[in-house]
């Protein structure tokens, strides 16, 4: 979803940002929700390998927590079930389409999983609380961009959440 385009950037043209992203923290309902970097000390913490979030997971948590990273988000949740991890960052994107609608999310269940936001106390990519998200395609196709530039001009102004795209019942 949020994979880092470093060796071939200058390969692609990027559209103006479509949506952005806000990470989260996943936990237990029954887990204390952490409000700051060090009530991390000892945990684990899942993400999604070679994410943003792996990489500033990398940066600001690996000196007090294990990272551990995972090719898909559901390998983190089905370990975070089943207390294999602590924590996993993501987007809350993901959360609301992919977790609120399913029954671990059931807040009357031992097994519920909620979400929290990364508060001023936990440093999330310096100054960044959002990530923006653009479409790629390749360098060359000026035409295509142009086209994804001026429908991205009609319905997205400001930049909104990516979360606030899903429908109203997520």
């Amino acid at each position: 979803m949020d994979n880092i385009l470093i060796p071939e950037v200058d390969q692609v043209s990027l559209s103006s940002p479509m949506c952005r992203m806000k990470p989260v923290f996943v936990i237990h309902a029954t887990k204390k929700i952490a409000n700051s970097i060090d009530d991390f000390r000892s945990a684990t913490i899942g993400v999604r390998k070679g994410s943003t979030f792996h990489f500033y997971l990398l940066n600001e948590y690996s000196s007090i927590a294990k990272i551990k990273a995972y090719s898909l988000l559901e390998n983190a949740i089905f370990d975070l079930s089943f207390d294999r991890v602590d924590a996993v960052l993501m987007d809350q994107t993901f959360f609301s389409g992919r977790i609120k609608p399913t029954p671990i999310a059931n807040k009357e269940s031992t097994w519920s999983l909620i979400h929290f936001p990364i508060n001023d106390s936990m440093p999330l990519l310096d100054k960044h609380k959002t990530i923006d998200i653009a479409l790629v395609t390749k360098k060359g196709n000026e035409n295509v961009i142009s086209n994804i530039e001026s429908v991205l001009e009609e319905f997205s102004k400001p930049v909104p959440l990516c979360n606030d795209l899903l429908d109203d019942e997520n």
